[in-house]
């Protein structure tokens, strides 16, 4: 049990939000296998013509969709699935009154729309309820709960159709109370909470149309695959057993309630355990696992009774475990897809296409089904093999599941399992040394903070446990900075880092996301055994690190550049990379001393080839650049410079004035302590955040004008990935 309650989400309002998942899915139960048996009895229209009302229904619901995303976006899921819901039970309610065939498809519209829209918002309500870590196990509650109220739906509805056309009616009433005690339900949750529109850094990638985000085209593609299945199977699997098979109507039912139990037993436990894969991989390999019940089904005629049995009993347990990884896994893949401010739209966007997939799929069903029965399987395991492809293939978001990309999706090869949390130097920082290790070692006995490094605490919370001096700053050991950065550090560095290599990949600025993870992983333990800090103490924390290693290795630069190189930590990660590129480097600092331990440590880890280390200033420097790939900048000015453009971060600007007009069109500056986003409203980074600001003035000036893309990731210390445009 221990393990069962680990998976379960928490979070407030979570009996709630199960609650009315769980009654509106009775409702939905009792009414999809059964609505031509109840609109038949109530409004005595021949099935042809009641199916041909559903389907113009269906499809005039559809151009709406747009509007209600743009609903769910701008006054929050919770109001428009109260909306949604109280309008379905009124449409059933008119249902037992209804007498004229228009009146059956005007509130069939009704019906329709209310469905889609509570598919759309219910998602973006699970994300917003969700605490950090916990999104996942939100969505998989919702998954379960629709399995286990649609189950007892149709159960409660089949007793009744086994009876006259009053308990049919009965029926009806009963739908319509459930959907509007499931509206009730929603009422109590605090659901009014919607994100802003990004600033101007992020609003490049931040695509607000869903059809010019090609990772979520592909996410939809694949969830329009993986629904033509599940429908096409529901539909025409009774029917291929009666006609072609020797089993018996039995193994219908069987079949159902066995997929249906698994999958509201087995959903929220199995999606725990599927938290460190990549969404995509699941969605590809749960398609692969559709196929096995397909193939049974198309080879079955050639067996005896007992065979047949077999195979689809078996069939039907693989597909069952492929629908509860794929499922689950493609709706945190759209839901992460979708910028946070625009979920709604996106969301709703899907489901034009799952509408379509309803409204094709029977028409398509029944023509295979007169004409190849056989063929049909086949042609469905064809459509699941596509949705594999298009799942390997597909990129991910164009914005952040959340700000930032918290990184709880995924751990890399050979990891599995474990709180994946690289610690890149295990040196004495008593002196000096990366701040992510003395962050580790001052907090590591505090519960919380161990909480929030499982993604057991959300940001928030743990935000309010350090401001709120349970843990006094001289306690910890650690300074006001770094006390506060603690509150900053990702879930899962590896994920995290992933995420933002899947958006710079959709955005065009890298064509791949492919590295050598294990390498980095092996570079992690030769830094921690080899690399000498000396006094000096580092600012790149893992996530950060890892970034640079993978770009490094994605863009395969031939020339790179590190104005203000400091004693090498930031280049260490990225010279594997240009060295496997064939590519040379220049480290540039204007202090001897720290580029003397930068020479020293990339010598000793043997990462010193085609190395060019240039103690001059790098404002000079950047004047006699010739072209450049990528440029790694991390410069600090005095503090207590007279020139304010030479202050600090503020040298940013003038260091790029000169050096950017190297800078090779489409190639990709990386810009570190871009620290601009205040994830939980933290005094501390408040005021922080107000000084970078003025500080990077000037060179967000220089951005807009010589950069295409800009992307500002809220890593611990913030980094800035940009491309640069053809402007001379």
């Amino acid at each position: 049990m221990k393990g069962l309650g680990a998976s379960l989400p928490r979070g407030k309002g979570v009996r709630w939000f199960g609650a009315a998942c769980f009654v509106n899915a009775v409702g939905t139960g009792a009414y999809y296998p059964f609505s031509l048996l109840f609109f038949q009895a109530e409004l005595g229209f021949s099935l042809s013509r009641i199916g041909a009302g559903l389907t113009v229904a269906a499809l005039i619901a559809l151009p709406a969709l747009p509007l209600i995303g743009r609903l769910v976006d701008r006054f929050g899921p919770k109001w428009v699935l109260f909306g949604a819901a109280s309008a379905r039970a009124g449409a059933f309610g008119l249902y037992l009154v209804a007498g004229g065939f228009w009146e059956f498809v005007a509130l069939s519209v009704v019906v329709a729309l209310s469905l889609r829209t509570e598919q759309t918002a219910s998602p973006v309500l699970a994300g917003t309820l969700a605490g950090e870590g916990q999104q996942g196990r939100w969505l998989a509650l919702s998954r379960s709960m629709f399995n286990a109220g649609f189950g007892c739906g149709a159960m409660l509805a089949g007793f009744a159709a086994s009876g006259d056309g009053d308990d049919l009616a009965l029926v009806g009433a009963a739908n319509a109370l459930c959907i509007a005690l499931a509206a009730l339900l929603y009422l109590p949750l605090a659901g009014e909470r919607r994100a802003a529109a990004p600033e101007r850094a992020e609003r490049d990638l931040a695509a607000d149309k869903p059809w010019r985000n090609r990772g979520f085209l592909a996410a939809v593609a694949a969830g329009a695959g993986l629904w033509t299945i599940a429908v096409a199977v529901e539909s025409a699997m009774p029917v291929y057993v009666m006609r072609h098979l020797q089993t018996g109507p039995w193994l219908i039912g069987v079949l159902f309630a066995m997929n249906t139990v698994l999958l509201a037993l087995c959903q929220v436990p199995v999606a725990y355990r599927l938290e460190p894969y990549r969404p995509r991989r699941l969605v590809a390999l749960g398609a692969v696992l559709h196929i096995a019940l397909l193939a049974a089904l198309g080879v079955a005629g050639g067996f005896g009774a007992g065979a047949q049995i077999g195979l689809l009993v078996v069939g039907m347990a693989v597909y069952t475990l492929g629908e509860l990884m794929s499922s689950h896994s493609l709706l945190l893949l759209l839901t992460s897809l979708a910028p946070e401010h625009r979920r709604g739209s996106f969301l709703a966007f899907n489901q034009i296409f799952i509408g379509l997939a309803n409204a094709v799929t029977p028409l398509t069903v029944t023509l295979f089904l007169d004409h190849s029965a056989t063929g049909l399987w086949w042609a469905l395991a064809a459509c699941a093999v596509a949705v594999t492809v298009i799942g390997r293939r597909g990129r991910a978001p164009a914005a952040p599941e959340e700000s930032p990309p918290v990184g709880t999706l995924a751990h890399p090869a050979g990891s599995q399992g474990k709180d994946h949390k690289v610690t890149l130097t295990a040196t004495d920082v008593s002196l000096g040394g990366p701040a992510h290790v003395l962050i580790d070692e001052a907090l590591s006995r505090y519960p919380q903070y161990r909480a929030f490094r499982r993604g057991e605490l959300s940001r928030a919370d743990y935000c309010a446990w350090v401001g709120s001096g349970a843990a006094p700053l001289s306690e910890t050991g650690l300074n006001e900075d770094q006390f506060n950065l603690s509150t900053r550090l990702p879930v899962n560095e590896w994920a995290y880092a992933e995420r933002i290599l899947e958006e710079l990949s959709d955005a065009g600025v890298i064509g791949s996301t492919a590295y050598p993870a294990d390498e980095f992983e092996t570079l992690c333990g030769a830094v921690a055994a080899t690399f000498q800090h000396g006094p000096h103490k580092t600012y790149i924390f893992p996530e950060e690190a890892r970034l640079l290693f993978a770009l490094a290795h994605i863009l395969e630069p031939r020339t790179t550049v590190f104005p203000g190189s400091y004693y090498g930590y930031w280049a260490v990660w990225a010279m594997p990379g240009i060295i496997a590129a064939g590519g040379a480097a220049t480290l540039i600092d204007v202090n001897t001393d720290t580029m003397r331990r930068a020479k020293d440590n990339l010598e000793a880890l043997g990462l010193n080839k085609g190395v060019d280390y240039v103690t001059e200033d790098a404002i000079a420097f950047g004047r006699t650049l010739d072209r450049v790939d990528f440029c790694v900048l991390d410069a600090e000015g005095p503090k207590d410079a007279e020139d304010p453009l030479l202050r600090d971060k503020a040298i940013y600007e003038p260091i790029m004035q000169t050096t950017s007009r190297a800078i090779r069109p489409g190639g990709v500056l990386l810009a570190h302590n871009m620290l601009l986003h205040n994830l939980t409203d933290n005094r501390y980074f408040a005021g922080r955040i107000a000084n970078n600001e003025a500080q990077y003035a000037g060179f967000h000036r220089h951005l807009d004008e010589y950069y295409d893309v800009q992307a500002v990731y809220p890593t611990t210390e913030g980094v800035g990935v940009y491309r640069r445009s053809d402007k001379d």
